[in-house]
């Protein structure tokens, strides 16, 4: 048993260590953004909103990474839901 909680005690020193509390506040804070595309070929534009206006005749909708959006996809922002960015 005294074995069990020195074990404990050495597992939880190296996982409590600062600099691996550092790695993952950073890791929890860039969160993945996620954008929505209209799946044709014919349109180059990626939209933060779901809603946005410009997507009103869209038949096929689907919701992807911001990177996955311009390397992937090549499509650039929308100026109506973005702000122009």
């Amino acid at each position: 048993m005294k074995r069990a909680y020195i074990l404990f005690i050495a597992v939880s020193i190296i996982l409590i260590d600062p600099s691996n509390l550092t790695v993952l506040a950073k890791a929890s804070v860039q969160r993945e953004q996620f954008v929505y595309i209209c799946y044709s070929a014919s349109v180059d534009l990626y939209h933060k909103d779901s809603i946005c206006k410009d997507l009103f005749h869209c038949k096929q909708l689907i919701k992807v990474s911001l990177s996955d959006a311009s390397k992937k996809y090549h499509r650039k922002p929308c100026k109506l839901c973005s702000g122009g960015k």
